[in-house]
């Protein structure tokens, strides 16, 4: 009795859509938490005098810049004081690592420090703080994520034409399937009788 033959091993399978989107889904959650850092540091921030404060979190080269900008809800209150509050704050509570720290209070700069400068005059960090070294800024991961909805984009238009094509060969094979059709009758006219007399008598 013969042997039969094993199957061949199937190739490898590509990461498929829900892979992708699973991938997505994880890089966006990422996001969200840093964007909502942002905004719990925001309101933070306002509970030491500031209004309308905007924070934006960047990356270049691995260097990490934090920007706050407010308005101060005191005018005669003084800025220079508002921003080392303000750098205590984000110094103590934000967790991300911060190397340069920028504050502007009523559209002007009142503090540009850097890691070390920042060091020296808040004193060491929480080293847990320092811990979530990644970037969660909009600007780090809007790429990102771009990148990916276009590859999504792409491998769904892949399947769609693939599927298409495949759609026209199986019609066309059908079609070749089938049988011809069958030549139509030809339509005779109708029988009218014999034609009529010509009217000429015989000569006798």
């Amino acid at each position: 009795m013969p042997t039969p033959t094993p199957p061949a091993p199937r190739p490898g399978r590509r990461p498929g859509p829900c892979v992708l989107v699973a991938v997505l889904c994880a890089l966006l959650l990422t996001g969200c938490a840093g964007l909502t850092e942002l905004v719990d540091l925001g309101g933070r921030l306002e509970q030491t005098g500031l209004a309308q404060v905007s924070t934006q979190h960047s990356s270049n080269n691995g260097s990490v810049r934090l920007r706050v900008q407010a308005q101060l809800k005191d005018p005669r209150a003084d800025a220079e004081a508002a921003g080392q509050s303000a750098a205590k704050v984000v110094w103590d509570t934000y967790p991300r690592r911060v190397d340069e720290l920028e504050i502007t209070l009523n559209g002007r700069v009142v503090l540009r420090a850097s890691h070390a400068e920042l060091t020296d005059r808040l004193g060491e960090r929480n080293p847990q703080l320092e811990e979530a070294t990644g970037d969660g800024s909009l600007g780090f991961w809007l790429p990102v994520v771009l990148i990916l909805l276009a590859v999504l984009l792409a491998g769904g238009l892949t399947g769609l034409l693939l599927w298409l094509r495949h759609r026209r060969r199986r019609r066309a094979a059908e079609a070749a399937q089938r049988p011809p059709p069958h030549p139509s009758a030809v339509a005779w006219p109708p029988y009218q009788g014999p034609p009529p007399p010509s009217g000429r008598g015989r000569t006798h």
